[in-house]
Parts: C-alpha cells; structure tokens; sequence
C-alpha cells in the first residue's frame, strides 16, 4: 500500500502511519471477502503498472470489459 501511496504523489499521505494503513487493509480484506453484490474482479496491483505500462493498462481494460453485462455494452466495438 505505501508504493502506491508513493506513486500516486500525494505529499499528505507520505505521513499517514504504518498502523492505521495495515489495519485500513485489513478491514478492506474482510469487507470485500463478505461482499456479494456482484462479481469482484481482483487485480494484483504488486505486479501491474497501469500507469506507466500500456500492455498493463490494456490488460487491466480488458478484465473489466470481460466482467461487464452484455447490456452495457463495451467501448469501441
């Protein structure tokens, strides 16, 4: 969470502490386990650089376009 936090440049949340980010993740972690609203697509963002990397990004878009109801329909086709 704190390369994250590092890429995105945001100088406030260079500081917010180790504890309060961990126990963030862990509440997070247990919320998304119990949520069954929807399908959930998971992404290990410790491997993708979708900022930087346009193979990545385009990977990422195209998980998200798979996940879609037909209904909406996908973007560009």
């Amino acid at each position: 969470m704190r390369k994250a936090i590092a890429i995105a440049g945001r100088a406030m949340a260079q500081d917010v502490p180790l504890a309060y980010l961990t126990r963030l993740q862990r509440l997070y972690d247990t919320w998304i386990e119990n949520y069954d609203l929807s399908e959930v697509l998971v992404l290990d963002t410790d491997n993708l650089d979708y900022i930087h990397d346009l193979v990545h990004r385009l990977d990422v878009m195209e998980r998200i376009e798979e996940m879609l109801p037909p209904e909406v329909g996908r973007p560009g086709r």
